[in-house]
């Protein structure tokens, strides 16, 4: 055979944009490759702005701070992605109650909905796990971009459609702390037969918020977000909910599937709790000052920060 390059005995030439010696492995292969140790000085530096610019960002769209800060860490301050994850959820919790207290003050939470929204999306999530095991993660990611970003324009325009229909009731408090009247007293479910604890008009509006809790669920454990990321735009789009209210009652449904979660990666050892009460703290700070301005927002502000924080967060899982 000839004497080719690849055949030529002694020192192989490295791949190019390293150095390498003969007998160890070429610069950029899988053995050459370590990965860098956590910065955790400058994950505790980071979570206080972190914290609070995701604690306010979640108020407003109704998502969890998980989808900004897990991201930003893994990136910035190597923490890796299991512990992050982990960690993270002391913020997600945090922002939910924080945000569900101020939305529930003005009556802008359905309790009952996001009871079944969060009980049945906490019974699937790990089937949605397991489905996800098998395909690419990459073609996953896509495929929530793609959702996301298709579901962005229509909560502000389902808005604009109904605006001549119905009133807006989100600058004022409803009479009973459901958030789902209007102004002309009808229910808050989709066919008008009523909102608020107890499903009043029968059975059939509760079985739509388990439907999309259990959709909410799978979803969330096939993609690896958050409940929020996925309840939200169904609240939206699917009920009479006023914007403010489709917020309240999502950031209220998320706590219990994130407090299963937290238990779940604390016992195996995935929480940096000295990180994650930082980030709590933080998040809870950002969640109420979101809140607070989301709750004084002219007609149109939340259906407008709804359509930017789903694009935002569509691109940034397609990219």
């Amino acid at each position: 055979l000839p004497l080719t390059p690849a055949r030529l005995p002694g020192p192989v030439r490295p791949a190019s944009g390293g150095a390498g010696q003969a007998g160890g492995p070429a610069a950029g292969s899988p053995a050459a490759w370590k990965p860098r140790p956590p910065d955790w000085d400058k994950a505790m530096r980071t979570a206080w702005p972190l914290g609070l610019s995701a604690g306010f960002f979640g108020s407003l769209v109704g998502v969890g701070g998980g989808a900004l800060i897990t991201p930003s860490l893994v990136k910035s301050a190597h923490v890796p992605p299991s512990l992050m994850g982990g960690t993270a959820l002391c913020a997600v919790l945090a922002g939910s109650a924080g945000s569900a207290w101020q939305y529930a003050q003005a009556g802008h939470v359905d309790w009952a909905a996001a009871a079944v929204l969060g009980t049945t999306a906490t019974l699937t999530a790990a089937a949605g796990a397991r489905a996800s095991h098998g395909m690419h993660p990459r073609t996953l990611k896509r495929a929530l971009g793609a959702f996301l970003i298709l579901v962005a324009p229509l909560v502000p325009l389902k808005a604009f459609a109904f605006h001549g229909a119905r009133g807006d009731a989100r600058g004022e408090a409803p009479a009973a702390p459901t958030g789902a009247q209007d102004e002309g007293g009808g229910g808050g479910g989709p066919d008008g037969s009523g909102g608020g604890a107890g499903f009043p008009g029968g059975m059939q509006r509760a079985g739509m918020f388990a439907s999309m809790g259990l959709v909410a669920g799978f979803c969330s454990g096939m993609f690896g977000v958050g409940g929020g990321t996925v309840v939200t735009p169904l609240l939206a789009l699917l009920t009479d909910l006023p914007q403010a209210s489709v917020v309240g009652t999502s950031m209220a449904a998320m706590f219990l599937p994130a407090s299963v979660a937290l238990a779940t990666h604390a016992r195996f050892g995935n929480v940096r709790w000295a990180l994650g009460l930082r980030l709590a703290g933080m998040t809870l700070l950002g969640a109420t000052i979101g809140s607070q301005a989301g709750l004084a927002a002219p007609p149109g502000v939340l259906e407008g920060a709804f359509s930017c924080g789903m694009f935002y967060l569509g691109y940034c899982a397609l990219k």
